[in-house]
């Protein structure tokens, strides 16, 4: 029986697990801006941050936009470069789209012990 003062009522939960809640949520490609230091004392903040994003169920791809880090050191850079081994776990991709002067001198360093490719700087105004 239907009545028209009452709302339309949920369909059941499946009979295998009926007190489950199951989400899902696809992200083809997250784009994060990062600015300021990037250094032992920020680390620890951006891999917590990092973190949301590498897990399973991540998204396929995350860009990282580091116009905006004005210093960086190889401990600030550690959170990147695990992300970056997460990712490829994952058979996702970090790639840096955008990178300060400072970020560009480091990933030239030869100390740098591990190298992440920017992409080339386009042509179109940024927004």
């Amino acid at each position: 029986m239907v009545r028209e003062d009452l709302p339309p009522a949920d369909p059941p939960p499946p009979e295998d697990c009926p007190e489950r809640l199951v989400l899902s949520l696809r992200q083809q490609s997250v784009v994060l801006r990062i600015g300021g230091q990037l250094n032992a004392d920020t680390a620890g903040r951006l891999r917590l941050f990092l973190s949301m994003f590498t897990v399973d169920g991540g998204p396929e791809e995350l860009v990282l936009d580091l116009a905006g880090v004005h210093a960086v050191d190889e401990d600030g850079m550690a959170p990147v470069h695990e992300a970056d081994d997460w990712m490829r776990l994952r058979q996702a991709s970090l790639r840096l789209a955008s990178v300060s002067p400072a970020v560009a001198a480091h990933l030239r360093d030869a100390r740098c012990s591990r190298m992440l490719h920017p992409d080339p700087p386009s042509d179109r105004p940024r927004r």
